[in-house]
């Protein structure tokens, strides 16, 4: 063991490592680092621990302290220029001092933050993610499915709690209109770094189970702009892109569109514009139907009148016709009263019986006639009124379409194919199994 010649004590020891420290340092560094992890003291006090990370993997950390008085001052200036609030997962630049005290040692005192580094990290990582799903070829693949005219069946991504999703459930029960739309919750974190793996694991379950629904809904009420960063994921985005159902988004933020958002089938600002949406694509529907129905109802009643006059024409003319034939009847009944031989051995009285017969069926003729083509014309309005669409409907029968056409040999639908039947009160939208 090497003899100890001299020695000094450990506040000597300290005092020369503070020394050190402040001959060698700057009196402060400009450091980018990660927020892994952020408390605030009763008294004001914010700690901090910063650290440094490729991939998963740590390459540096150290605590850091922002005293009381300067975190009111940097925590409200962070937030009027980024719109959050300083939060874990968070790449800032910080101004540092480092200082080492003989009984407290080493500490690093937070004095400034850049709050345009953060806005401009987290556009650079967004440029990277969608730069990422475009060249993957995924971006715009949800917007390649067919939005259902009429979809009753609603898949809701949202946190069971949110007023969000409250004001979506009650837009879509209490629609004016009364039109029937059910919906399923699939409970989710939807903020905060384990929002992204908590609204995949909800769209596995509605995968699940696919052929249930129509249409999924990711729904969220507002909150601050770092609130929105984990739908700027690329693992989320890239299963929502690649959904096999049209994905409707509305997670309440009206001034900034997440890559969330420019994936998804349709974009809406909030949940109640999404309920709005969905209820206003229902009453379209509603309306071409009735205007399909009433068509139908016009060029029917402009037939029979077509019809009418037609049967009405020949009636008139069949009259004329009939007019003139009895003159020529009677012209020649009066030359029989002429020429009838008293040598026959006929009774004159008799033959004048015979004669005055057959002029009364003669002018009686073109009456039965006009009655009998009226008649036919009664019975014709009446099957036309029979079998109006409407009056159908009324009775209890139904009308099934598939792509706007009836069913027919020629228009049948396949199995997964979606098929509308209207009655006289109800649309209902069925899927062939």
């Amino acid at each position: 063991m090497e003899k100890v010649k001299s020695h000094i004590s450990l506040s000597q020891f300290n005092q020369e490592i503070k020394s050190v420290l402040q001959r060698s340092m700057a009196p402060s560094y400009w450091v980018v680092a990660e927020i892994a992890e952020m408390r605030i003291h009763g008294a004001g006090h914010c700690y901090l621990n910063l650290v440094e990370k490729k991939g998963s993997q740590f390459l540096a950390q150290i605590r850091a302290t922002i005293w009381a008085y300067t975190f009111r001052n940097l925590s409200a200036w962070f937030k009027t220029h980024t719109g959050s609030d300083l939060a874990n997962g968070m790449k800032v630049l910080v101004k540092l001092e480092v200082q080492f005290h003989e009984v407290y040692g080493i500490s690093a005192n937070i004095l400034d933050l850049d709050p345009n580094y953060t806005l401009g990290e987290r556009a650079r990582k967004r440029k990277e993610t969608i730069d990422q799903l475009q060249a993957d070829g995924i971006f715009d693949l949800n917007k390649e499915h067919l939005l259902p005219t009429v979809p009753q069946r609603i898949a809701i991504i949202s946190a069971e709690n949110a007023a969000g999703f409250g004001d979506f459930r009650n837009q879509i029960k209490n629609n004016i209109y009364g039109y029937s739309i059910t919906g399923r919750l699939f409970p989710s974190v939807m903020q905060g770094q384990n929002a992204p793996e908590s609204i995949i694991k909800a769209l596995m379950s509605i995968y699940d189970r696919v052929e249930e629904f129509d249409v999924v809904v990711i729904i969220r009420g507002g909150g601050a702009q770092t609130d929105l960063d984990c739908f700027d994921d690329y693992d989320l985005c890239a299963h929502i892109a690649q959904f096999p159902l049209p994905i409707l988004t509305g997670i309440g933020h009206e001034r900034d569109e997440t890559i969330a958002d420019l994936v998804a089938h349709t974009k809406l600002k909030t949940p109640t514009a999404v309920a709005e949406f969905l209820i206003e694509g229902f009453r379209s529907y509603e309306e071409n139907v009735l205007n399909l129905v009433n068509t139908i109802s016009q060029n029917a009643g402009q037939r029979l009148q077509q019809d009418k006059d037609k049967l009405q024409f020949l009636s008139n003319k069949l009259q004329i016709s009939a007019t003139g034939h009895i003159r020529a009847q009677e012209k020649y009944l009066e030359q029989l009263y002429r020429i009838i031989p008293q040598k026959a051995g006929l009774s004159l009285q008799r033959e004048n019986l015979v004669l005055e017969g057959l002029k009364d069926r003669l002018l009686k003729a073109p009456k039965r006639i006009v009655d009998k083509e009226q008649q036919k014309l009664e019975w014709l309005q009446k099957n036309i009124q029979l079998l109006d669409p409407k009056q159908l409907l009324k009775r209890g029968y139904s009308m099934t379409t598939f792509g706007g056409k009836v069913l027919s040999e020629q228009n049948k639908p396949e199995k997964g194919d979606v098929i509308q039947t209207r009655t006289a009160n109800y649309t209902i939208e069925s899927t062939v199994n």
